[in-house]
């Protein structure tokens, strides 16, 4: 399980400033922790499947697994855009972020976040989160996600790129949410009074009914204009249910019958999904209420001392 991406980093692209000096002073390892090789003055630094050389801002060789990303150039390093994307080796991009991370987190009990890990990558460590001891549905699900030999991404963005039936590339952008004050609760439980284009789950495939992913990888991607319990519950309804019905193998699209979506199985895991975390999110805020009426009452008796 992967998390998306928009860390800001000094010099994008790491290249090497030479001066009097040379490069004797560079460390050995330095941009993402990788060996940097200054022998024979090629400056390129070693991420085992590939060499990247930072002052072209290139690989030295194709990637292996170009025929997944066929819209960008094989010898690009993280589709040309390091600020949104990292490659930790060469091969694959993974991307994280703290909001998307934060978001996950926002949809189970606090009491299993210990057990929600993610390293530098933004990966999801499945062992870790497979010792957690829960009753809770969105741990069960997100367990799912992180043991299934697929990818699966979670993005916070305003757009997403899609592919069509024919095998076309393109972007959709998701307009700012409207904030709707009497808005009725809607079938699934949503209580954030927002209203638009909330989210996708992307998964492989060529449909002309839906936003297919451009490979392999099913993509989450939440609306970054959304409150953070909207992105917690709109999360909980692309992950917990479209992208764990999936990854079961049941159906895992919407099915309307005039008004009605009659895929219940779906209707039912994406209400449970939302439910809980709107109840995760309560339990939060009233712990954080006791934890700073606790420290006012510490401080109290301090000063009355």
């Amino acid at each position: 399980m992967q998390a998306v991406c928009k860390n800001n980093v000094n010099i994008l692209f790491s290249a090497v400033m030479t001066s009097n000096y040379g490069t004797k002073n560079v460390r050995r390892f330095s941009y993402n922790d990788k060996e940097f090789d200054s022998m024979h003055g090629l400056n390129f630094y070693d991420y085992g499947a590939r060499f990247y050389d930072a002052a072209i801002m290139r690989w030295y060789v194709v990637d292996g697994k170009s025929e997944k990303y066929v819209w960008t150039s094989p010898y690009n390093y993280a589709m040309n855009n390091p600020l949104k994307f990292i490659d930790p080796d060469g091969k694959e991009v993974i991307a994280a972020t703290s909001a998307a991370q934060q978001m996950i987190l926002n949809t189970l009990p606090h009491e299993i976040w210990g057990y929600v890990v993610f390293n530098e990558n933004g990966q999801l460590d499945a062992s870790v989160l497979n010792t957690a001891i829960s009753t809770s549905g969105n741990v069960a699900a997100l367990s799912q996600l992180a043991n299934d030999s697929r990818t699966y991404e979670a993005n916070i963005d305003n757009k997403f790129t899609y592919k069509d039936e024919n095998g076309k590339i393109d972007d959709r952008h998701m307009n700012p949410v409207t904030i709707i004050t009497d808005m009725p609760e809607g079938v699934f439980g949503y209580n954030t009074n927002e209203f638009g284009f909330m989210g996708v789950c992307q998964t492989p495939g060529d449909s002309a009914e839906k936003y297919n992913s451009v490979d392999d990888n099913i993509r989450i991607t939440i609306n970054s204009s959304l409150s953070e319990a909207g992105m917690a519950q709109t999360f909980s309804e692309e992950a917990y249910g479209h992208a764990f019905l999936y990854s079961k193998g049941f159906a895992h699209t919407h099915i309307f019958d005039g008004m009605k979506d009659i895929n219940q199985v779906l209707v039912n895991a994406v209400i449970d999904a939302i439910e809980e975390t709107i109840k995760n999110m309560q339990a939060q805020a009233q712990s954080l209420m006791d934890e700073i009426f606790r420290n006012m009452l510490n401080n109290l008796g301090s000063t009355g001392e």
